[in-house]
């Protein structure tokens, strides 16, 4: 008799007198476009690496919420967000950081997690920029009626640099009341812009009649210095400015990214189901403040792209390694867009060889994709330089969509698994995450799948994290498309020997890889080889002494 068993999810049945092994035809993803990475990451449970964010400090249990993550320089992952409670304000920075097996890094300041000490009322939510093994995180700071943006530049050691702005940290003035996105629940991760000169925070005020804009200096986190009609922080009169549409709703400020030194491109959205996202090019050179006349009309440019949800812009290259600007949104319906800019804000409508990028008839520039909500996504650059998108799809599947950049925005035919082209679509009855973001590796086309996951231990809900490493390049792997894969292992005979016949041994199987470690289930609670067995990682040969029971 045999029984299947796969990395995460074993089935080894234990009684007092036998122990059996069934097989299941199954495959183990290999390398490739849209292909779950299960040799290095997280072999023991198929490339899934879930984690559970409680931790102890000074002999007190804490819970980390995790809002964002970027590659570290060994080929793991660190993460930041906040331990605390958010809806008390009494939050606190913090990292954990992941190795590149897929597991909590226990020698990162003795546990895994390190708590950047700066008082209550602080809590990360974006990772604004790495360089080397440098990062800057932005969040926000303050508490109730006083919270504002915030960065702090740490090391991958969560050391963070004191010689940095005001050790370490750099903040919006404390005058201002709340970092924008406090109101709409973004936390932030929309606030922050940063280049190879300076690093650019928006806060509102508390009546949100104005956006106050600071630009700290890259290299030193101090306050960029004023000059002639620039003025650093400066104040963008809201109405004056963004004004209003139609029917009188607020334009209210959503995003924004530097152009230039002085001049921001900001997407603004009134908050419609079907309403387009616009564009308004403001000059923070002059004072007061005023909107570029040349640009689109009066200074604005009304998208195609729906403004229900705005991701952050991102910027990619075409085929001549020409930097461009994108904006991705969606509906409520819902269909996501996403345009294509030119650096100076206008719609690229330019030919790459015989097409002009994007689908959506008589809009050049401009790409659909209908049925599939970036809400619950996000949408980066590879390395490769083609476009990933995560959203949910049709029948509530979570999909991971690739197009290209650099002609005509269609589907990647190599990236998916089977179905579409394109798209790799997880079933939600594999229920692999909620929620995801999105995080590149360095030097190619691979990334982490990451975000919320809910998971059951001994039969107890855990709240944590997922993150999934897809890889290569190539036909993608199926087996749930998400889902770790089973291990297609088929074990012989067991026997006994010794005058009490407690001595098992069950024959190797025939297996490629590394089992790494190796968890069964026992009346379906997950626990490790019973006591008195061992397994081999490289071959599968179990054996030992089993308990009686």
């Amino acid at each position: 008799m045999f029984r299947n068993f796969r990395r995460a999810l074993l089935g080894l049945v234990v009684t007092a007198s036998s122990i059996v092994v069934v097989p299941l035809t199954a495959s183990v993803a290999s390398a490739s476009s849209g292909a779950i990475d299960g040799s290095t990451w997280s072999p023991a449970s198929g490339g899934f690496a879930k984690f559970a964010m409680t931790f102890t400090e000074n002999s007190t249990s804490v819970t980390f919420k995790a809002k964002t993550a970027v590659e570290t320089s060994s080929g793991g992952i660190l993460v930041a967000g906040h331990v605390g409670d958010i809806g008390t304000f009494a939050t606190e920075f913090a990292l954990v950081r992941i190795t590149s097996s897929g597991v909590v890094d226990t020698a990162f300041d003795g546990n895994g997690l390190k708590i950047l000490d700066r008082g209550a009322g602080y809590g990360a939510a974006d990772f604004i920029q790495s360089s080397g093994s440098n990062y800057f995180v932005g969040g926000w700071s303050g508490t109730t009626s006083n919270r504002r943006a915030a960065v702090v530049k740490v090391n991958e050691s969560g050391e963070i640099d004191s010689q940095w702005g005001s050790s370490g940290w750099a903040e919006a003035s404390s005058a201002h009341a709340r970092y924008e996105g406090a109101a709409t629940g973004k936390e932030g991760d929309k606030a922050f812009f940063v280049d190879g000169t300076q690093i650019v925070m928006w806060s509102e005020d508390s009546a949100s009649t104005e956006i106050i804009v600071h630009r700290f200096n890259v290299s030193t986190g101090q306050l960029m210095a004023a000059g002639g009609p620039i003025v650093n922080p400066v104040t963008i009169n809201r109405a004056n400015i963004f004004g209003f549409d139609s029917n009188q709703i607020p334009n209210s400020p959503e995003t924004f990214v530097m152009l230039s030194n002085t001049t921001m491109l900001v997407a603004t959205s009134t908050g419609g189901a079907m309403a387009n996202a616009k564009l308004f090019k403001v000059d923070l050179g002059v004072n007061p403040v005023a909107l570029d006349a040349t640009y689109g009309t009066n200074g604005s440019l009304e998208t195609n792209v729906k403004s229900f949800h705005l991701e952050d812009f991102r910027f990619g290259k075409n085929n001549s390694y020409n930097t461009r600007v994108f904006l991705a949104g969606s509906s409520i319906s819902p269909d996501s867009y996403v345009v294509r800019l030119n650096t100076d804000g206008t719609v690229d409508t330019a030919s790459f060889g015989p097409n002009q990028w994007g689908n959506l008839t008589n809009f050049p520039g401009y790409l659909e994709i209908l049925n599939f909500n970036l809400r619950f996504g996000d949408f980066e650059f590879l390395a490769d330089g083609e476009m990933l998108i995560s959203g949910a799809g049709p029948g509530s599947n979570y999909q991971l969509r690739k197009y290209n950049t650099t002609t005509n925005g269609s589907s990647n035919s190599l990236f998916g698994n089977g179905g579409q082209q394109g798209v790799v679509s997880i079933s939600p009855t594999c229920n692999v995450i909620e929620s995801g973001w999105l995080v590149p590796i360095s030097g190619g086309s691979n990334f982490f799948l990451m975000g919320p996951k809910s998971f059951t231990v001994n039969q107890a809900t855990v709240n944590g994290f997922a993150a999934l490493k897809f890889v290569g390049s190539g036909e993608a792997a199926t087996a749930c498309s998400g889902q770790p894969a089973d291990i297609q292992v088929s074990y012989g005979q067991p026997s006994y020997s010794g005058t009490a016949m407690q001595q098992l041994v069950i024959p190797a199987p025939n297996i490629s890889g590394n089992l790494g470690s190796v968890l069964f289930t026992v009346n379906n609670l997950f626990q490790s080889l019973p006591s008195g067995l061992t397994i081999s990682p490289s071959t599968g040969q179990i054996s030992g002494s089993p308990a009686s029971s």
